[in-house]
């Protein structure tokens, strides 16, 4: 049997284009969402993340199908835009649930399986925007840190058994991002103006992104190599350039380019 690879967030998006273009090149790919999907050229499991009965009854259904998952890719995620002054912990608490603690269930759920095979790998699809932090993005880039962090931890606890993970950090993706974010607009706010113009910007950025395909085939590379290091970015050459100087302008500096850029 082909890999067997199990990736979440697969109903549209980097999820969607990445199920597809695996699923052309062989692989036995099993797709997520919340919702019931039949039209796909992959198999699709209703999962939602955020629920741990959700997430062991689909682990456990694939296993009897294949017996093995071989790649778990961790791609379903919330976007957030707003002020933190403003949002709402109901919002804060739907994003960490989404983005952190259902990848970390989904790991626990799939180690058992991975440490028994003696081999595995797990990608954990993050942004730029775990690496540096952006205004009005405060709750959608602390959830991308924190898996950041999990990754590299991670990597060292299962590495003696064979299993692989890294974090792959798209910067902008010409997806419908925009239209599901979880936007704060509070009336009369003090950020309103402020706000307006990043939003715009933030918008722009996606519409002008690199297409959902390169970032299927990035993954794509990742899973056909022997040995993945533990973070790899994917993005416009700016973007990449960006996380190059955060690594090397003070932090004061860099700041002010942020500040600049997204006219805060």
């Amino acid at each position: 049997m082909s890999q067997v690879i199990l990736i979440t967030g697969a109903s549209s998006g980097i999820g969607k284009a990445t199920a597809t273009y695996l699923h052309q090149k062989g692989y036995t790919v099993y797709g997520t969402s919340r919702r019931k999907i039949d039209d796909t050229p992959f198999q699709m499991i209703q999962m939602d993340i955020t629920n741990e009965e959700a997430i062991a009854k689909g682990v456990q259904a694939i296993l009897e199908q294949t017996g093995k998952i071989d790649v778990l890719i961790n791609n379903a995620g919330l976007g957030t835009a707003g002020a933190l002054e403003e949002t709402p912990l109901a919002d804060i608490r739907n994003v960490f649930d989404t983005n952190v603690t259902g990848v970390v269930k989904l790991i626990q759920e799939v180690l058992p399986v991975m440490r028994q095979q003696k081999s595995g790998k797990i990608i954990n699809i993050s942004s730029i925007g775990g690496i540096m932090g952006l205004p009005y993005r405060a709750t959608y880039c602390s959830s991308k840190f924190a898996i950041e962090g999990l990754t590299e931890a991670l990597r060292m606890e299962v590495a003696n058994f064979g299993i692989q993970v890294c974090s792959l950090l798209p910067g902008d993706v010409n997806t419908a991002i925009n239209d599901h974010r979880l936007t704060v607009e509070k009336t009369n706010s003090v950020y309103q103006e402020s706000f307006d113009r990043t939003h715009q910007i933030m918008n722009e950025d996606v519409v002008q992104g690199i297409s959902p395909e390169t970032v299927a085939k990035k993954v794509g590379r990742l899973i056909e190599k022997k040995k993945i290091g533990g973070k790899y970015l994917v993005g416009k050459p700016l973007q990449k350039l960006t996380v190059f100087l955060k690594r090397q302008l003070p932090n004061a500096v860099f700041e002010w380019i942020i500040k600049v850029y997204y006219k805060v």
